[in-house]
């Protein structure tokens, strides 16, 4: 993301009170232990590592959603 990293704009969204309770997954090349375990920490629900299936996707949100 050009202006913004990804771990700046998950802690905006957690600070807000409207935003705060979304799910919210990093979908990403960058495989880094230590930004995933960053985003984690901000309180992302996932990590998926690009490239990625469908199904991938569906099992991560259903079991994001779940957890709310």
């Amino acid at each position: 993301m050009p202006k913004m990293h990804c771990h700046e704009i998950l802690r905006v969204l957690k600070e807000n009170n409207i935003t705060e309770k979304i799910p919210l997954i990093f979908i990403s090349s960058d495989v880094d232990s230590e930004a995933i375990e960053k985003g984690m920490e901000l309180g992302a629900c996932a990590f998926i590592k690009k490239t990625f299936s469908p199904w991938e996707l569906f099992e991560t949100l259903s079991i994001c959603l779940k957890d709310e």
